[in-house]
């Protein structure tokens, strides 16, 4: 193992370390990221080391991955596990919600008010979510963004208005400008 390190180190590759196969879960589950495919590949007991790991990475992710398929299950709109929260904000930061929901009406909303609830997650509620700062370390709970058209409605009665928690704040004020 030894020689193999040190033709890898010697290539180049600054990034390469030599882990005790009982620490092995641990480091691999420190050092991986979002999106890395983890192939586990060895002879004799390697697969306890590719147990541990999974059990690692259910520990932590488990509960949202299940409260984000039950949520699927029981409304209409969208739900997503690990939704990256820059891809929602105007200046682009922001790192993953564990749950990620879009209610498609009002019915929808208090079905995940009332999940989340029962599950004991925290909640943030979005409108447009471009006005929003959002921490790089994201949102350990459910994030309900109210996006789709029902959460957009603008009434205008005289110089009274009832908007929608979706609507566009530019869009707000350009039709308030224009009376």
């Amino acid at each position: 193992i030894k020689m193999l390190y040190d033709k890898i180190k010697k290539s180049g590759k600054a990034d390469v370390s030599i882990v005790k196969k009982d620490l092995l879960a641990d480091h691999v589950k420190k050092i991986a990221a979002p999106g890395d495919i983890i192939l586990v590949l060895g002879a004799g007991d390697i697969v306890k080391v590719a147990d541990d790991l999974q059990s690692k990475f259910e520990a932590e992710h488990g509960a949202s991955s299940r409260i984000a398929e039950g949520l699927k299950r029981i409304i209409a709109g969208r739900v997503r596990f690990k939704e990256d929260l820059f891809k929602h904000t105007s200046i682009k930061i922001g790192g993953p919600a564990h749950i990620w929901a879009e209610p498609r009406d009002r019915r929808d909303l208090a079905k995940i008010l009332a999940f989340a609830r029962a599950e004991r997650q925290k909640v943030f509620v979005i409108g447009n979510g471009s006005n929003i700062l959002a921490g790089d370390e994201g949102f350990n709970g459910v994030v309900i963004s109210l996006s789709a058209p029902y959460f957009k409605k603008l009434k205008i009665k005289g110089m009274s208005f009832c908007v929608g928690a979706g609507h566009s704040l530019s869009h707000l004020v350009r039709t308030v400008c224009n009376l």
